[in-house]
């Protein structure tokens, strides 16, 4: 279906109409989410949720995960004015690569640090082992997963509508789905409005606005709406990991770096999400998992 994406800008208290007709994928109207307003926590805030360690000052960090496009289809691309924009502007790896086909076992290497095993998108197979979200828990780290459509925090659904839960993979690991304190994290995407950041935030878009269903300039129009006031919320020493699951003829990539705690250029060194996973992990003085441990870390990208 096509969708005119629908832009709303809200501040923190108080919500501005705005009305702007975007670009869109496929065949209808319904209305893209809502433009959100975030703001990072206060080291108030902070310091009554969480034990800060010394990695900690360098800022904190989100990712957001797209779908289903190699690096030659949007680096480039004209229907990707912002991505490309983004490249330009702060940090690009440009020999980034998925480990895996399809999109579940690269969701679950980026959190698990290993595929587990898994060759398909399951929705009833689940992995009992440490990730992520737990040892950042175990290490009072604030961490919160926004996914985009999903119905309620801790949905543990296969669908709906536009949320898949194949791009969900905290609903994978038992340490999460089955502790109602850690799976209250994963939460809806409107969520991310008018909140105060996490140290570690994850985003996943529905399957329109990730791309997998989707055009390209779709994608591009929601991290168009998304990004700016992610970046602002992350702060001065925040960093932003824009990523793809998988591509499609070949598992080449596109990774940006983005926010006031990157160094600007481009990265010819050979990363993967195993990668990402240790950069998350060093940032904040966490031990490797799996076979993140073993892989390059991208530190140098951020100041």
């Amino acid at each position: 279906m096509t969708h005119p994406c629908l832009l709303r800008e809200r501040s923190l208290k108080s919500l501005v109409a705005a009305l702007l007709l975007a670009s869109a994928c496929g065949r209808g109207t319904p209305a893209a989410p809502a433009t959100p307003t975030i703001t990072a926590a206060t080291s108030a805030t902070q310091a009554a949720t969480a034990t800060v360690s010394p990695t900690k000052a360098a800022g904190p960090i989100a990712v957001i995960v797209m779908e289903n496009h190699s690096y030659e289809q949007i680096i480039g691309n004209a229907y990707a004015p912002y991505i490309n924009e983004l490249s330009r502007r702060y940090a690009l790896a440009t020999n980034y690569s998925a480990v895996a086909h399809p999109s579940l076992p690269n969701y679950l290497a980026l959190l698990g640090g290993d595929t587990f095993g898994v060759t398909n998108d399951c929705t009833a197979c689940y992995v009992h082992t440490q990730d992520l979200a737990s040892e950042m828990t175990d290490a009072h780290v604030t961490w919160k997963g926004f996914m985009e459509g999903v119905p309620a925090p801790c949905f543990q659904g296969a669908s709906s509508g536009r949320y898949a839960k194949k791009h969900d993979p905290f609903m994978y690991f038992d340490d999460i789905r089955t502790n109602p304190t850690a799976c209250s994290n994963v939460v809806p995407f409107t969520e991310l409005e008018d909140t105060h950041l996490p140290d570690f935030t994850w985003i996943t878009p529905d399957l329109c606005d990730d791309m997998h269903d989707c055009s390209v300039a779709a994608g591009d129009a929601f991290l168009r709406r998304t990004v700016p006031a992610l970046l602002r919320g992350l702060g001065p020493h925040g960093v932003a990991f824009i990523t793809f699951d998988e591509g499609t003829s070949n598992n080449h990539v596109v990774t940006i770096a983005a926010g006031d705690g990157v160094r600007p250029g481009t990265y010819a060194a050979a990363y993967t999400h195993y990668s990402l996973l240790r950069t998350i992990e060093d940032h904040f003085g966490l031990r490797a998992t799996g076979d993140a441990r073993s892989a390059p870390s991208m530190r140098a990208m951020l100041k």
